[in-house]
């Protein structure tokens, strides 16, 4: 028997609450004391999720529908160079098949029921040196660049394995995954430009983001001995990441409100990790924590009020 010590996901939460307030503080303070506009965007999307995870021992795949709702707000004063952006967005999906091979048993596949849903929080600065516009053109180009902290929540629920997902090197004991949660949390770098067109009221934006980030996982082990005994072993690992975004929107603006489509591709992945599980008289026995490549394709449309 061993023991972990867990520090919950709330106390987790508070402690980037309080990060993403201080961060909040320094962005309102580096503006001009007259307050800037304001912009509520109300978001929704639709897209795909394509999840890869695999190591030495075995690969999984899966491909899911994504739908989320989301809540932006911006902060931009004109004549001043500097946008600040705040983005929550939650995302679910339906079940699907988690499909794997194991490294003792490639043929047949083995599966289970796949449902992912989660949430995502961006707050980010965007800076932009200069804005050039050809004589007499009906265009303007404004590149920025920025960049803030990013949250990633992925929760992984399975059910109705059919097999062993991975079987110990040195007997017959195999073990497969239960319900999973992954939290990150790490710094994102942003560049791109602005495609500004006045006389149509409209705006093409592109954007290319890069992040670095600490994740912690959550995620049940489900043992079988060979004696027919089923255990479940609830493990928490601390690793980390990187994530990888790009995206387009088109932006239509009228009196009143404008709206904006747009694109995006996020590709998300967390590290493997070897986990000490137990020891033997001989050798101590690991549990593999695989790397996940989590790949999202997403169209999305928002409305977007300013004030």
């Amino acid at each position: 028997m061993f023991y972990l010590n867990k520090i919950s996901i709330f106390q987790k939460d508070n402690a980037f609450l309080l990060i993403i307030s201080t961060f909040i503080a320094i962005l309102f303070l580096s503006f001009p004391k007259t307050m800037p506009a304001l912009t509520l965007s109300l978001d929704s999307g639709i897209g795909t999720v394509q999840i890869e995870a695999k190591n030495d021992q075995f690969m999984s795949c899966s491909k899911l529908t994504r739908r989320h709702i989301g809540l932006g707000l911006e902060l931009e004063k004109e004549g001043y160079p500097l946008r600040v952006l705040f983005q929550g967005i939650f995302f679910k999906t339906g079940d699907k098949t988690e499909r794997w091979q194991c490294w003792r048993d490639p043929d047949p596949l083995q599966e289970n029921l796949l449902d992912m849903h989660g949430s995502r929080l961006d707050v980010l600065a965007y800076y932009e040196p200069y804005s050039y516009a050809p004589k007499d053109s009906f265009y303007s180009i404004r590149p920025f660049v920025g960049g803030g902290l990013i949250y990633r929540r992925y929760k992984f629920d399975r059910r109705y394995v059919k097999g062993e997902m991975i079987g110990f090197n040195n007997n017959d004991d195999g073990f497969y995954f239960g319900n999973q949660d992954i939290l990150a949390i790490g710094a994102m770098p942003h560049i791109g430009f602005i495609f500004d067109m006045p006389k149509r009221t409209m705006d093409i934006r592109m954007n290319f983001g890069w992040a670095f980030f600490a994740s912690n996982s959550n995620i049940d082990y489900i043992v079988s001995f060979i004696k027919n005994e089923t255990i479940v072993y609830p493990m928490e690992i601390y690793n980390s990441g990187y994530s990888i975004l790009c995206g387009m929107n088109i932006l239509k603006k009228w009196e009143t409100f404008s709206v904006s489509l747009g694109y995006e591709w996020e590709k998300t992945v967390i590290d493997d990790k070897n986990i000490f599980f137990y020891s033997t008289k001989t050798t101590p026995i690991y549990l593999p924590f695989p790397k996940f490549d989590i790949r999202q394709s997403i169209g999305k449309i928002s409305i977007n009020y300013p004030f």
